[in-house]
């Protein structure tokens, strides 16, 4: 295959690389790294389309290895910036523009200006620098899925395949070997860069596929009026924060909370207000637990919160204070409606199943309610 058919081949990918990635996120805030990662299909483009160009109308021959460098070397920065980016990690953008810059400008200084050797070596120690960032920033955040190791297995493909050729073109300078101008050298790193992108662009639709996935599973467990957990997977999410407590030697309280008179707020200001009054509840709930607490919607106005590493005595200070809370911040509605809550928690050090937890919090809270409600109430120890 020759380098004009390989360069369309790349084009056409780089194309299609940009738009899948670029429609699918354009207008989701949340898929920003997949955005970045399409502008790696515009350099693909570009740098094929330097080399189309140059097969038709021979550039001068320091601007034709400039642009392409640059365009190659841009599209491994880009990498890197999605890499972070998706991985969450601290960076500068002018920090990418450095290694751009250097492999442009390379070019039209000596020896790199006539040597292409010394030319290809130098970009390619960039590029392994940038891949080698790239694998580390993915190996930072410990994540073992399917899209993370493709990922990841890519990359270390193309720094072999970079390391290799570059070895063959240190011997060349060396003049121990010729074999770096050999023809099937320069299209087989043609066809490597082609599979490293095919490879780039595979790791991407597989993120995609596991982002649909991870939300479609939120969805299924978030209560869409006040955006708490709902009760679909309540038991297996409290077993399992259980089981980490005791591990990490750590208490854990369950409580359940029941709105007063719930059903007066729907019949006296109907069930817009009712729903106004739940978000209300719900927001209360957020500002008052930690943002790691558990917090869900498990009935009409019944909530439950999960608080691991709370003792009783923490739990007993804490619900009492939300409970003050919810007399001092009325629903703000058509009017101010005030709004008193009962609670029932429980405490445990003790590996004991999620299902036994919430049934002696909900009978401690049904004791709560039968008590004149508007109370806190503690099951007995556990």
């Amino acid at each position: 295959m020759d380098i004009l058919t390989i360069s369309s081949v790349n084009l056409l990918l780089g194309l299609s690389f940009f738009l899948s990635l670029f429609l699918y996120s354009k207008n989701s805030t949340e898929l920003k790294h997949f955005r970045i990662f399409s502008l790696a299909g515009l350099c693909l483009a570009l740098n094929s389309l330097i080399g189309i160009v140059n097969n038709i109308v021979t550039l001068p021959i320091y601007l034709m290895p400039a642009l392409a460098n640059a365009a190659t070397v841009g599209l491994h920065c880009i990498v890197l910036l999605g890499v972070l980016t998706l991985c969450k990690l601290h960076f500068r953008v002018i920090w990418f523009a450095i290694p751009v810059l250097l492999s442009f400008s390379l070019s039209f200084f000596e020896p790199f200006k006539t040597e292409m050797a010394m030319r290809l070596i130098a970009n390619y120690l960039l590029i392994m620098m940038l891949n080698v960032l790239s694998f580390k920033a993915l190996q930072s955040v410990n994540k073992s899925t399917i899209a993370f190791t493709v990922f990841k297995a890519v990359l270390i493909f193309n720094v072999l395949q970079l390391f290799s050729r570059g070895l063959l073109y240190v011997l060349f300078e060396l003049e121990i070997s010729q074999l770096a101008e050999h023809l099937i050298v320069h299209q087989f790193g043609w066809f490597a860069f082609t599979i490293y992108c095919s490879g780039l662009l595979a790791s991407c639709l597989l993120l995609l596929v596991e982002s649909q996935q991870k939300e479609l599973e939120r969805k299924a467990n978030t209560d869409p009026l006040t955006g708490l957990l709902n009760r679909n997977d309540l038991n297996s999410i409290l077993n399992k924060e259980i089981g980490r407590c005791i591990r990490q030697g750590e208490a854990i309280t369950v409580m359940m909370l029941d709105v007063d008179f719930f059903k007066r707020i729907n019949d006296t200001y109907g069930h817009s207000t009712g729903d106004v009054a739940l978000q209300h509840i719900a927001e209360l709930l957020r500002q008052h637990f930690r943002n790691y607490d558990l917090l869900f919607r498990i009935g009409g106005e019944e909530f439950l919160a999960c608080l691991p590493n709370v003792d009783a005595p923490q739990a007993r200070c804490k619900l009492e204070q939300l409970r003050q809370t919810f007399l001092q911040q009325p629903v703000k509605a058509q009017e101010e409606i005030p709004i008193t809550v009962s609670m029932g928690w429980v405490s445990t050090r003790q590996k004991l199943d999620g299902a036994l937890l919430l049934k002696r919090a909900d009978e401690a809270l049904y004791q709560a309610k039968k008590l004149g409600r508007n109370k806190v109430l503690e099951a007995e120890a556990l």
